[in-house]
């Protein structure tokens, strides 16, 4: 993550809320490895700290949309990384 995007980092939770899906879901997908968080930190065995950075919001939200459209999670995996490599 870029220092500039370490200010406006988000908690999983308002990531989350802001993309418009459940904390669960977030969380599988970063499981999968489709959109994952820029930081993650224990602080306990049941306690961890994860923040998005706000291009990984942004992820969040196109996905958000692309599953809501019907669109398949390897088909977003494909564009999301096609956004990616384009540089958005």
């Amino acid at each position: 993550m870029k220092s500039s995007d370490e200010k406006t980092a988000l908690l999983d939770k308002r990531a989350a809320e802001i993309a418009a899906i459940s904390r669960q879901r977030l969380r599988y997908w970063a499981k999968t490895d489709l959109i994952t968080p820029d930081v993650e930190r224990v602080i306990s065995q049941r306690n961890v700290v994860t923040l998005y950075s706000l291009p990984r919001v942004v992820e969040l939200v196109v996905a958000s949309e692309l599953r809501q459209q019907g669109v398949s999670l390897q088909h977003m995996r494909w564009i999301i990384e096609h956004l990616r490599h384009q540089g958005y």
